[in-house]
């Protein structure tokens, strides 16, 4: 009998098999992919760097061909002056940036005179020019654009010159005075008799040759930018703009005899970057006193708040400060390892950009006891919700449940008000207003004295005197608040620890298409604008953060304009 037999050859891979293999080839692809990035990477950066020598040397030679004496300068003010555009290649448009290959490029050139002294030892400030030419372009491996190539040469005039005069000599330095830190490529400017620019070459120096000599005209020189962008002088002096209160840092000098040689010492600036300068006080100055080490005749610089912002700072400087209007006190508070304390008048040293501090305007207060300094410190706070359930402002006969913002924060005294040493005649007064200034009739005391279940409510818009302490005492003691349009703030004492009181902050704006309040309780560093900010000093900073006039910063806040909690607490002792 006849029988078909069908075989069937069952090789092949198995599902396990070909997902090990592809987790496999993943893993190496992975591997391997960063060596091909860096690959390309190191490719572009090869060709970007043999694309802008070939660039600048293509610049050296195109000068190479002009005219020394009529079109080897730059053109637009500058000495030496000729026709030579600073920011193009080879004079040409649209060559800023110059594309190569979809590459940008920028082309800087530098044109400035250098000097000699002739076989009769008379001084020439115009001997020579010298041209410097910089090639930018974006790297690849920082992502930020540097500088790829630079070249540099002397040009000399052929043919019999005539006798010239000597003029002002310019050396710049970067952050100190030392000659290992010459600052390169700085455009100086002289004004007065005379206008011209010109920029220092590499070894930081600068010449404005053949000025009339002795005492006859009066120049002022001041660096005014480099390469790197934003330029600061280091201070000489303070003088005033409208007045006492508008003043500006000295940065440039006035030469009066020629010849001469000055110097400047330059650096990025250092400025300060408020959270919340939406809210400052009108007609509120800062006056900044700075260590300024080895630089005499330094004097305290006035500005208004307002405009502190656009003030530049010599970055390595530690400075002093104080702000107060009238009885207020102000200080600034920065941000420290998650932790907000004073300013100590300090910048990080910028790196050839501006150094940007970000701070907040914070109150303090007076104390008129001068050691109260010792009898209040900070203690722990919390925040969280409470689920509650009210009347529906538009329609009473319907409840609304919704959640309510809270924040507890306990305050106690040291031992300066411990024990037997403890003034009961003295009083705590707590301020409140929805303004910047607290008004002297807005004022609620807390007795010292007080019984230890005492607890006390007063709202955000009503005078603190009309408060009746006890109506609202079962709702204030749970947190929770059937008057949204009263309640803003309660302090009680701890019935445990008669020494502390807690302060509980609630949110009082209701957002009906939300169904819930709003929550004020972020911090000012995550949301620049229209939050509450809490801020108590560490226990172990606390003193450090005194200020001079004995304002103890307890908290600030970044001002909300629609918010019925708008306003600042102060503790002081009376």
């Amino acid at each position: 009998m006849d029988r078909n037999v069908s075989e069937h050859d069952n090789k092949g891979f198995t599902l396990v098999e070909v997902i090990f293999s592809l987790a496999l080839l993943g893993i190496i692809a992975i591997l391997v992919l960063p060596v091909f990035n860096f690959a390309i990477q190191s490719s572009v950066f090869h060709r970007q760097s043999m694309s802008a020598a070939q660039i600048a040397s293509n610049q050296l030679e195109w000068l190479r061909t002009l005219d020394y004496e009529d079109e080897l300068g730059l053109v637009g003010g500058y000495t030496p002056d000729g026709i030579v555009d600073e920011n193009l290649f080879q004079n040409r448009p649209d060559s800023d940036p110059y594309i190569i290959d979809g590459m940008e490029y920028r082309v800087r050139t530098r044109i400035a005179w250098d000097d000699d002294t002739s076989i009769t030892g008379r001084q020439v400030d115009d001997a020579r020019k010298k041209a410097d030419i910089v090639v930018y372009a974006y790297n690849p491996f920082t992502k930020t654009e540097r500088e790829f190539s630079l070249l540099g040469t002397m040009f000399t005039f052929e043919g019999q010159g005539g006798p010239t005069l000597p003029g002002i000599r310019v050396v710049t330095y970067k952050r100190v005075l030392d000659d290992e830190n010459r600052a390169q490529r700085v455009l100086i400017e002289k004004s007065g008799a005379a206008f011209a620019s010109t920029f220092t070459d590499y070894d930081g120096r600068a010449i404005f040759p053949n000025l009339p000599q002795g005492t006859t005209n009066t120049y002022t020189i001041i660096p005014k930018l480099w390469d790197y962008g934003e330029i600061m002088v280091r201070p000489n002096d303070v003088e005033n703009v409208s007045g006492p209160t508008d003043q500006r840092w000295v940065q440039h000098l006035t030469v009066t005899e020629v010849p001469n040689q000055i110097s400047f010492v330059v650096d990025s600036p250092a400025r300060l970057d408020f959270y919340n300068d939406d809210g400052f006080p009108d007609s509120t100055n800062i006056t900044i006193e700075s260590d300024t080490g080895d630089i005499e005749g330094i004097h305290p610089i006035t500005v208004s708040l307002n405009n502190v912002e656009k003030l530049n700072f010599w970055p390595v400087w530690t400075y002093e400060y104080t702000i107060n209007k009238g009885n207020e006190n102000f200080y600034i508070a920065e941000e420290v390892e998650d932790e907000w304390s004073e300013w100590e008048g300090k910048f990080t040293p910028p790196n050839n950009s501006p150094s940007i501090k970000g701070v907040l305007l914070h109150f303090g207060f007076d104390f008129i006891d001068e050691q109260v300094d010792k009898s209040i410190k900070e203690g722990g706070f919390k925040f969280g919700t409470r689920e509650i359930t009210i009347e529906d402002p538009d329609d009473p006969d319907q409840e609304i449940d919704f959640s309510i913002g809270y924040v507890v924060i306990e305050i106690s005294f040291t031992a300066v008000l411990d024990g037997s040493d403890l003034d009961r005649e003295k009083t705590l007064p707590i301020q409140f207003s929805s303004n910047n200034f607290v008004d002297a009739e807005n004022r609620w005391t807390y007795e010292l004295d007080s019984h230890a279940d005492q607890i006390y409510y007063f709202a955000s818009k009503e005078s603190l005197l009309n408060q009746n302490n006890s109506e609202m005492k079962n709702i204030i003691s749970d947190h929770l608040y059937s008057n949204i349009d009263k309640i803003g703030y309660s302090i009680e004492r701890d019935g445990y620890d008669p020494q502390k009181m807690i302060l509980t902050i609630v949110d009082t704006r209701y957002q009906k298409e939300n169904n819930k309040f709003s929550n004020l309780f972020k911090y000012a560093s995550n949301n620049k604008g229209g939050q509450l900010y809490i801020n108590i000093p560490n226990s172990d900073d606390f003193d450090d953060a005194l200020k001079s006039t004995s304002a103890v910063p307890l908290w600030g806040y970044s001002r909300m304009e629609d918010s019925m909690t708008n306003g600042i607490l102060l503790i002081d002792e009376n």
